[in-house]
């Protein structure tokens, strides 16, 4: 089922994409090439405790091969097309 987030005319950005209100619901927005928008649920507890988990091993292993670097779980990612 589909429901309507916000108008909109043409494909979104980025910019369009910051721009929309906080839903409260801790959906998750990715714009998709040629300025399509996504919306998914929030994971469930199973993807979280497992990017947790990760998380806490990579940092582990970068602190024993003496790496000084910052693991984190949840950013946001641009990548050009």
């Amino acid at each position: 089922m589909s429901v309507a987030l916000h108008r909109h005319v043409g494909p979104w950005t980025p910019t369009d994409v910051e721009r929309l209100a906080d839903s409260g619901d801790h959906s998750r927005y990715e714009l998709l090439t040629r300025g399509v928008l996504t919306v998914s649920p929030a994971p469930g507890t199973v993807h979280p405790r497992a990017s947790r988990r990760l998380s806490n091993l990579l940092d582990a292993a970068a602190t024993r091969a003496g790496q000084d670097v910052e693991v984190l779980e949840a950013i946001n990612v641009e990548t050009g097309d």
